[in-house]
This record gives structure tokens, C-alpha cells and sequence, in this order.
């Protein structure tokens, strides 16, 4: 078992008078007698389990420091340094969970009232409150000490009172958090190796919207901390009152900024708490803040705001926290949006006519509103033409219309599917608006996907979804239109054969599978292997939505600040995300859906983000903006 250090002092096994070796591998503890720090590398027991490492956070040395810390005995100069006061004195926080991931938390002690203090979760059980869980939670969320006394404290008991645990514990703690709602998880703790289980639970938390905040270890060195060194946590080293590194941090490029490293406090057994376990819930207590002041902004928004708030270290990759700064860069981060209209065919007469002026288009795409069968793959053709909708057995007058004002002299209707989807007199009436009228249209909707790939012209690439649902093939239409590449379909357990024979007959070497394997299984790819000659991609996340984001990281330039955002469970929403393509190809525009319960997950608010500030976005809106995803949007909209 690797033995880890708590993160906000030196692992150190060294004796000091009065205290056994063994204690002094700790997290908070600084070990000083003219300000001496010591650590040494962890020790690794024989049978150890490499992928679960062990936590230690013995408890921290009686030692005396006040000379040490400068301006840290002045009351409250780490809240002054953050800027804190600023902001917490005018109620912003409240109402913000923050988990606080340590040894169990005595309330009282850390200022923290019963109404702000959550029924604890106890990953070890039956703990008796330690300083250093107490510590943290007052440097959170205190009544006198802490950064954002309006948050509420989720205690989550991961770290014994004799300091152990494993990683497989905290990430434990950290799933729990999510599933109680944390908006933040503070994590005084770590270790110099790293843990699938751990970084898995990480992950999964920044993909359900919350923040992570992590010490960076008090090594004095450079050398990485888990987790604090994971991908989207704000890792946080300890600076002093001049904003200079304390020398027991740990620091380097990977760590995000710097709080303030040592503070004093009303605790048992001494009030000073230093190292980056304390750095780490002061900037947890900043986060809450910031997500207080946006609700349901994505934590990428909330640490993008930390990190570019204060003011540059070189010890750091980004410097200090300035608490009004980042409440401000997200509560001033509003984006347009503009909601479509709930008729999928009114939403795509409007998204034809923000795309194309009067007589633009040499052709355009009708298909049937109300079923996806036959029209799924006809993005592949939408990059210079618009797609409108019909019913059954009529042409509406709006779509009409809009065929007239669009269409350029001599223009062509192509429809997608055979008379069963778009009937005849649906043609007749459109040979009165367009030169031509095309049917694309085979047996089935996997014969009409390949009659509308011929219809685009192989180019050695081809996309592939499942033929039943619709949400993987609606994800990709802006990447396929740009590129005229075709979109097939096949069952989600076997090569469609039709499918096999075009791709052998086109000498289709590239092929991206779109979706899980509960979306196309590995039969599908071992035979488009097999006909190809080579393995195909696979753009897939854990569920529709976070396919499409994954689609739209992948495949959508970054180019263009705004996104087509449609509900992914939606009847209509096939509808509309089809007739979006055209626009989405010219603009480079994802294609984003939200959840299951209307929601806009963590996954789809990053990918959002990372398109460039908010108030530079232009956000075209689908379906209901209904619970978790209308809230979102809302925000983002400032409406």
C-alpha cells in the first residue's frame, strides 16, 4: 500500500522531540523549530495495492510557530487576501453546498450553525471529530474564519481520526457528494500516486457540475499530487501574506493558483492551520462564492473565474484568487439566446431564413416532420440547401412559402423517403414551386440513407449510427454537412449488408462509428473492419448527450461562438437538429442535446464554455427550456 501524506503538510518520518516518527506524516502539519520543513519519500509497504493507495493524516505536531508565519498571526488576513469580506458580507453563497471531503467535523467548533450543517456521510464510520476536518470546514464556510459563510457543509467522512484511508474511500466520499448535491468538494488530501478509482470519481463529478478543489501537498517541490493534479480540478498551492510561496509548498505549472497558506483559528490543541490543506478550503470557500453568484454555471466557468482573477505568480500556472473578480466574470458572463419555435416545421423556416437569403439556394431537402426513418441521413446534402418539413399528405403553406422565397430559378426539391413517408400529392404540390423534384428513397430507411450517399458522392469517409434511434446521426449533421459526408445507418448489432457491400464497392477506408457499444456493439466494428480493412473511430460518451458534446470536441472547429442546443428526448427533436445543419455548417455550430429530464449536463455546459466567453455566444434554443437545462440556459441568456 503507497502511503500518502495529507495534503497540507510534508510527509515527513523524522523524530521531533516529544513526538513520535510516525505522526508527523501528515497533511496540516508543519514541523518547525527555526521554520524547518522535512519530508521524505513515502513509503511503500509490501503488498501494497498500487491502484488503492493508502491516505495518512496522523495528527499534526504541537509545534510552535510564530515567527514563521509574518503577517499570517494578523485575524482575518487570509479573507483580506482573497478578497473575501467583499463579497461574503452581501449574502452571496448562500445556499451553495460545499462537501467537505476529511476526518469528521465538529460544527460548533468550526462556526458552522446546525442549519448550515448537512447530516454528515460517513464513508468510516463512527469518528470522532478531528481538528483537521474542523479546520477546513471554518476556513469554508466559519462564522468568523471563513471565506463564504453563507455556504452550507456537507460533512464527508473519508480519513480517520488516526489519519488513514484509502483512495478508493475518498473516491467513495466523492461519488456521495454528487449524489447529495455538492456544488463544490474541498479535498485537504492526497498522495504522490495517483488512482484509476479516485480519478474516475474526479471525472465524474466535474461531468455532473461540480467543482473540485485539491491541495497541492506541501512537498517544497515540484512533484504532482493526486487528486489535485487530475484534469479540471482547481489545485491549489499556499502563498503568505506578500504573496510569496510558502517554502513548504508544493508548485509547478500543474498546480491551477495559490491561496493563502496559513491561518489562525479557535481550535483545539493551537488555533494556527497551515500548509495547503489550509490553502485549499479557503479557495473552496472563493468557489462557493463564485458558484453562488451563477447557480448553474458549469465548473469549468467557476474556475476559469478563479484562475484568472488575481494576480500572477511565477510559482503557479496562473496566481493569486481575487474573490470579487470571479464572483463578477460569472455573474457578468451572459450569453444570447434565442429559443426556436416548438412546430418543427415553423423552427426550420425560421433556421432556413438565418441562413439563406432569397434565392440562395439551387436545392433544397423536404422530409417528413413527424418521422426520422427516411430523413436521418440527409445531412450529408444540407451544407447549400435548406431542410423544411411536410406532413404525410400535404405541403404546408409555411414551407411553401419558404420553398419560393429560397429557391433560385431552375431550383430542385430533393425528398427524402418514398411515398409511405412523404406522399404523392406532397410532390405534386412541390413540382408547382421547383424546377425538379427528386425522390431519395430505398425499402427501408438503411436504403434510403445509402440512395442520399450517392446522392453526395463517396469521398472515402462515411459516418455510421444505429438505425432505430435518432439522437447519434442528428449529433454529427453540422460535421457532415461541412463535408458532404455520408451518414448510414445499420442495426446496433450487425452490419447492415447493404451497408457493407457500398463500403467495399466505394473503397470506404474511413469509417467513424457513432455512439457506444449499446448503440453499435463491437460486431458492427469488427465487420467494418473487416470490409475496410482498417478499424474504425468511435465518438461515443456515456449516454446521447455526452456523445454529441464528444462529437462536437471533436469534429466542430472552434471557430464559430454559439451552439444549436435541442432536446435530446424530445419527439421534435430530431426535427429541428436536422433542419439546423445548414447553419450549422456555415457557422460551425455544435449540435448539443440536453438529458432525459430536460437537463444540461456537465458535459454539454463545458463544451459551451470552452467555445469562448459566454457573452460572445449565440445560443439557438429547441424544445421546452424546462428544469435543469432551461435554468442553465436562462442564466447563460441573463432572461
Amino acid at each position: 500500500m503507497q502511503r500518502v501524506g495529507h495534503a497540507g503538510s510534508p510527509g515527513a518520518t523524522v523524530a521531533v522531540a516529544g513526538i513520535p516518527a510516525a505522526r508527523l506524516f501528515s497533511v496540516t502539519a508543519i514541523a518547525v523549530a527555526a521554520v524547518v520543513l522535512v519530508t521524505v519519500a513515502p513509503v511503500s509497504p509490501a503488498g501494497a495495492d498500487a491502484d488503492d493507495p493508502v491516505l495518512s493524516h496522523p495528527e499534526e505536531p504541537r509545534t510552535s510557530v510564530p515567527r514563521a508565519l509574518g503577517g499570517a498571526s494578523e485575524p482575518g488576513w487570509w479573507l483580506d487576501a482573497v478578497g473575501a469580506p467583499e463579497v461574503r458580507d452581501d449574502g452571496t453563497g448562500a445556499g451553495t453546498t460545499v462537501a467537505v471531503l476529511d476526518t469528521a467535523i465538529d460544527g460548533e467548533a468550526a462556526g458552522v450553525g446546525p442549519d448550515r450543517l448537512h447530516e454528515p456521510i460517513e464513508i468510516i464510520e463512527d469518528e470522532e471529530p478531528s481538528r483537521h476536518g474542523t479546520g477546513a470546514a471554518a476556513l469554508v464556510a466559519g462564522r468568523d474564519h471563513g471565506a463564504c459563510p453563507g455556504c452550507e457543509i456537507l460533512p464527508v467522512t473519508v480519513l480517520g481520526a488516526d489519519g488513514r484511508s484509502r483512495a478508493s474511500h475518498v473516491a467513495a466520499g466523492i461519488d456521495a457528494a454528487v449524489e447529495a448535491g455538492a456544488d463544490v468538494i474541498s479535498l485537504s488530501l492526497g498522495g504522490p500516486l495517483g488512482s484509476r478509482r479516485l480519478e474516475a470519481a474526479v471525472t465524474s463529478a466535474r461531468d455532473a457540475g461540480v467543482l473540485v478543489v485539491a491541495a497541492a501537498g506541501n512537498s517544497g517541490g515540484t512533484r504532482e499530487f493526486y487528486p489535485a493534479s487530475y484534469d479540471g480540478v482547481l489545485s491549489i498551492a499556499g502563498h503568505d501574506p506578500d504573496g510569496g510561496r510558502y517554502g513548504w509548498s508544493t508548485h509547478g505549472g500543474w498546480v491551477s493558483s495559490a491561496a493563502p497558506g496559513c491561518a489562525r483559528l479557535d481550535l483545539p490543541r493551537g488555533g494556527r492551520f497551515c500548509g495547503t490543506s489550509a490553502a485549499a478550503p479557503i479557495a473552496a470557500g472563493v468557489a462557493g462564492l463564485v458558484r453562488g453568484a451563477a447557480p448553474e454555471g458549469s465548473p469549468v466557468e467557476a474556475l476559469e473565474a478563479i484562475t484568472g482573477s488575481g494576480d500572477e505568480l511565477d510559482f503557479v500556472a496562473h496566481g493569486t484568487i481575487d474573490a470579487p473578480v470571479a464572483r463578477d466574470a460569472v455573474a457578468d458572463d451572459e450569453a444570447a439566446v434565442d429559443p426556436l419555435p416548438d412546430d418543427p416545421i415553423d423552427a426550420a423556416v425560421e433556421l432556413s431564413r438565418e441562413r439563406f437569403g432569397r434565392g440562395e439556394a439551387e436545392a433544397a431537402l423536404v422530409a417528413r416532420a413527424d418521422v426520422f426513418a427516411d430523413a436521418l441521413a440527409g445531412s450529408s446534402l444540407a451544407r447549400e440547401q435548406p431542410v423544411l418539413y411536410a406532413t404525410g399528405d400535404e405541403l404546408p403553406s409555411r414551407t411553401r412559402d419558404e420553398l419560393e422565397r429560397v429557391l433560385g430559378p431552375g431550383g430542385t426539391v430533393q425528398v427524402l423517403g418514398g411515398s409511405s413517408a412523404v406522399g404523392d400529392d406532397v410532390a405534386h404540390a412541390l413540382r408547382e414551386v421547383a424546377a425538379e423534384v427528386e425522390r431519395l428513397a430505398g425499402d427501408d430507411r438503411a436504403e434510403t440513407a445509402l440512395a442520399v450517399a450517392d446522392a453526395a458522392g463517396a469521398r472515402g469517409e462515411v459516418f455510421l449510427a444505429r438505425a432505430d434511434e435518432w439522437a447519434d446521426a442528428i449529433a454529427v449533421a453540422g460535421p457532415a454537412a461541412t463535408h458532404r459526408t455520408p451518414v448510414l445507418l445499420t442495426a446496433g448489432d450487425e452490419l447492415d449488408a447493404r451497408v457493407a457491400e457500398y463500403l467495399e464497392a466505394e473503397g470506404i477506408k474511413r469509417a467513424t462509428l457513432l455512439g457506444g457499444e449499446q448503440a453499435l456493439d463491437g460486431a458492427v466494428a469488427d465487420a467494418v473492419a473487416e470490409v475496410t480493412g482498417r478499424e474504425p473511430t468511435r465518438i461515443a460518451g456515456r449516454e446521447r448527450e455526452a456523445t454529441a458534446a464528444r462529437v462536437a470536441s471533436t469534429l466542430v472547429p472552434r471557430d464559430g461562438a454559439g451552439a444549436i442546443v435541442i432536446g435530446g428526448y424530445e419527439p421534435s427533436g430530431w426535427a429541428v437538429g436536422l433542419a439546423a445543419a445548414p447553419l450549422a455548417a456555415a457557422r460551425d455550430l455544435p449540435i448539443l442535446l440536453t438529458g432525459p429530464n430536460g437537463e444540461l449536463g456537465g458535459v454539454s455546459t463545458d463544451e459551451l464554455h470552452s467555445r469562448g466567453a459566454a457573452s460572445e455566444l449565440h445560443l439557438r434554443v429547441a424544445g421546452p427550456l424546462a428544469g435543469p437545462a432551461g435554468d442553465t440556459l436562462r442564466r447563460l441568456a441573463g432572461r
